[in-house]
């Protein structure tokens, strides 16, 4: 569901006359690699590249869950 909504973003933006340059994802890389497959693999726009950027809240919560589990495994 997550990719074909960038995807219906990235497509209706055209109709609307502007172009997003950048992409908030939370980590998956799916909905990224299908903006950028879109027009045979050129991405959504001629002369505008789209850059992946990460949510801050979701690399938070893995950089959490990762160092709970870290001093989980130096306790036990």
């Amino acid at each position: 569901m997550e990719v074909e909504a960038a995807r219906r973003l990235f497509a209706r933006s055209r109709d609307l006359k502007f172009e997003y340059e950048n992409l908030v994802s939370d980590g998956d890389a799916n909905s990224y690699k299908a903006v950028l497959a879109m027009n045979n693999g050129n991405g959504p726009y001629q002369d505008t590249k789209v850059t992946k950027l990460e949510c801050i809240n979701h690399v938070q919560k893995r950089l959490g869950t990762r160092l709970r589990k870290l001093q989980g495994a130096r306790e036990g």
